[in-house]
């Protein structure tokens, strides 16, 4: 939910991220990061951390730390993400399968780190 602060373990956890302005941290471990909401805090922190977004949304005003991978999925409609040119080149690799809708666009704005 909104404002919430969700932390991972030393294990390989999930967080799913539901509300504006959440603060997750990964800790150890590979962890998963899956959003459908703008703003907040992500930090995978140790470990090979992937964040998954399965619908738009606007992560520029976002502050995005140690997530290896991004991952677009199941895009309905427009089949954009707002992200930073910071935060885009903060990540090793970009996937999108998308079987609802094949041309994800990523929109790049200007706020955000």
């Amino acid at each position: 939910d909104a404002g919430d602060i969700l932390n991972g373990g030393a294990d390989n956890d999930t967080l799913n991220i539901n509300g504006i302005g959440v603060q997750a941290f990964g800790d150890s471990g590979d962890d998963v990061f899956n959003t459908s909401a703008p703003g907040g805090v992500l930090d995978g922190g140790i470990g090979d951390d992937t964040l998954v977004v399965n619908e738009y949304v606007d992560l520029s005003g976002a502050t995005i730390s140690n997530i290896e991978h991004l991952r677009l999925r199941g895009f309905e409609g427009s089949g954009l993400i707002g992200l930073t040119a910071a935060q885009l080149n903060g990540f090793v690799d970009v996937d999108s399968r998308s079987p609802s809708n094949p041309t994800v666009g990523i929109v790049l704005t200007t706020a955000g780190t």
